[in-house]
């Protein structure tokens, strides 16, 4: 019921099938269970295959999981991830399974009197790559028209307005905003604010890919923050670019919140309030940090009598 939704997961019990596939076929032995696909070469085949392609997919919804990540990194994922796919239909038409370790593996341990079931199966593997790569270009399609002007956010100083698609814009009035953008463009002193927000977004995701990232820093406060200091001059800027900041990159925001919702709110506590339970979502997510010492140092101390 949960792995319908929670893909991550069904790809992982893919790999722990695999992984304890001798075993399982002992267990079924010792309990006279007839399981014929255990022994089909074919099917083991396309099972390991399709456990392979599962764990590409797990890496990319891992990169598109946590907070703080603006839609226009979610595109550059999304993009990287396309050319992937094509990278991998090669790795199957030159059969070197440089991305497909368990299958390789698999046809490494494969006896001599097996090689009848080595068909490769190639056409069917390149069909469900060929398939995939359809459904990420029909599923984003109206996203890759909008993946230049999501970049307005990062490189508003070299942008050209020409290229931009504010369509979806249009109901907040931007009649001055290309004005707006040539004086922008034309200011040395607001161009260096965000040349300064990029050599800070670049030391983000240094840290992100070492791990060495703290949680409280996030990519998206930085680029709002330097958005919030511009003046009002720039009012139409602003107004566009809060908004691309403002779209959800990926579900996840809302999957963490329900699970945390599932978890304080369980069976055990069935007596908390709607605004209790509020409360506590609102603190089991909240990223602000208070000052204990400096809250405590207000508060009188009780005293015994």
């Amino acid at each position: 019921m949960y792995n319908n939704v929670r893909w991550l997961s069904r790809g992982h019990v893919l790999e722990r099938f695999v992984e304890c596939l001798d075993e399982i076929r002992i267990f079924m032995d010792d309990n006279k269970q007839n399981c014929s696909e255990l022994t089909n070469v074919d099917w083991l085949i396309r099972l390991i295959f399709f456990t392979d392609f599962s764990s590409h997919l797990n890496e990319l919804n891992t990169k598109l999981q946590g907070f703080g990540k603006s839609v226009d990194q979610a595109f550059d994922v999304l993009t990287a991830f396309e050319k992937k796919l094509k990278i991998y239909k090669r790795d199957i038409e030159k059969e070197e399974l440089k991305y497909f370790n368990k299958l390789k593996k698999f046809y490494d341990d494969l006896k001599v009197h097996d090689t009848a079931g080595k068909d490769f199966q190639k056409r069917l593997f390149l069909e469900i790559i060929d398939t995939t790569a359809e459904q990420f270009s029909l599923r984003f399609e109206q996203f890759r028209k909008f993946e230049y002007t999501s970049k307005f956010i990062k490189y508003p100083d070299t942008v050209d307005f020409e290229t931009l698609d504010l369509t979806m814009f249009s109901w907040m009035g931007l009649h001055d905003f290309e004005m707006q953008l040539v004086e922008f463009q034309s200011s040395a002193i607001w161009r260096q604010k965000f040349i300064d927000l990029r050599i800070r977004l670049e030391l983000i995701e240094r840290e992100r890919l070492n791990g060495s990232l703290e949680p409280q820093i996030l990519a998206e406060n930085e680029i709002l923050q330097v958005w919030n200091d511009l003046p009002k001059t720039f009012n139409s800027l602003i107004k566009v670019a809060t908004s691309i900041l403002s779209i959800f990159s990926s579900t996840y925001s809302c999957e963490s919140l329900f699970s945390t919702m599932n978890y304080i709110k369980s069976d055990a506590r069935s007596c908390l309030t709607d605004e209790l339970s509020a409360a506590c979502v609102t603190l089991k997510n909240t990223r602000y940090t208070p000052d204990i010492k400096l809250l405590s140092s207000t508060t009188q101390q009780q005293k015994s009598h």
